[in-house]
């Protein structure tokens, strides 16, 4: 149904009829009668009353709407998650990026806390994702203790905010449409640290002198370093060889860190043949993922939205 209304507008239509609750009956009818008849008169749809109505309502009597109440718990909630995701992937690179000029980044380390955990981050959100999606019944909140951190205190609450924290706790279509929005702020989350950590990388290679390397006491050799690196690049083996964002199997071998020999034989072009590809599997196995699932989230919950029809409005 194409009627517009969103989470807010929902809350708001729901405090409003609660409000109309303990009315007169006779003049809760005579209002509405007013309202539908204007309704008609500006040539409102029919699918459109509801949203004509909450309208009308909010003019008349909008001085504090759960909308508001809710909107400002978003609002620092995505700030704090957005601010923090940053801040937090720019120090996990600047810590693994640490060089003394004495040994280079190891690119193992790299891919092994910087890669690789939040490959397995974003492929538990799918799946938890999915199992949302699919389930027809109510799911936990995601990042209900965040919300709790608002509502910790109920007694110390405004009206509004009361009135959001007990309809949310409830089973129904609140809770499913705030478990869908949860989900898109963990992903604004996620997104926002991919970000940091591609951003970190690159302003650390741009203004910093940084020497990359690998080694390991698994007798891997630089050929079955090379296959890994092939099927890491697959995404991107499309785009030209010459951009060099993919280390060749001679600027691996020449790249393998030796204790005893040292800095001293490992040529300069090889060193740095690695950041291209690092940044690479950022963006395509952590940025782009999460860019794609916080797309999903909103897509689902407008979704949900757009096909909920309030049982006093049906």
């Amino acid at each position: 149904m194409k009627h517009g209304m969103r989470l807010g507008d929902y809350l708001d239509l729901e405090w409003f009829l609660e409000k109309d609750r303990p009315s007169n009956p006779l003049d809760v009818l005579d209002r509405d009668r007013k309202i539908g008849l204007a309704a008609a008169s500006d040539s409102v749809p029919e699918e459109l009353h509801a949203s004509y109505w909450l309208a009308h309502r909010r003019r008349a009597d909008g001085a504090g709407l759960p909308s508001r109440s809710l909107r400002a718990i978003l609002f620092a909630l995505r700030l704090a998650l957005g601010i923090g995701g940053i801040l937090a992937g720019v120090a996990l690179t600047r810590a693994l990026l640490l060089y003394s000029g004495v040994e280079p980044v190891n690119v193992s380390v790299f891919l092994l806390l910087a890669v690789f955990p939040q490959i397995t981050f974003i492929l538990f959100a799918t799946g938890l994702m999915v199992f949302r999606g699919l389930r027809a019944t109510e799911a936990a909140i995601p990042l209900r203790p965040l919300f709790d951190l608002f509502w910790s205190r109920p007694g110390s609450l405004s009206p509004q905010a009361g009135f959001v924290r007990s309809l949310c706790l409830r089973r129904g279509w609140p809770a499913r449409m705030l478990g869908w929005e949860g989900l898109r702020l963990a992903h604004l989350g996620g997104l926002c640290l991919a970000i940091g950590s591609l951003a970190g990388l690159v302003v650390s290679v741009a203004v910093t002198d940084l020497a990359f390397g690998w080694q390991s006491t698994l007798k891997v050799g630089a050929q079955g370093m090379h296959s890994l690196v092939w099927v890491l690049s697959l995404p991107w083996s499309w785009l030209p060889a010459q951009w060099g964002l993919t280390p060749s199997l001679a600027q691996i071998e020449g790249s393998r860190i030796v204790l005893k020999d040292g800095m001293e034989a490992l040529a300069s072009a090889d060193l740095v043949a690695w950041w291209p590809f690092l940044c690479m599997c950022l963006l395509a196995y952590v940025l782009m993922p999460r860019l794609v699932l916080l797309g999903s989230a909103h897509w689902m919950l407008r979704r949900l939205e757009r096909g909920f029809v309030h049982p006093d409005i049906s």
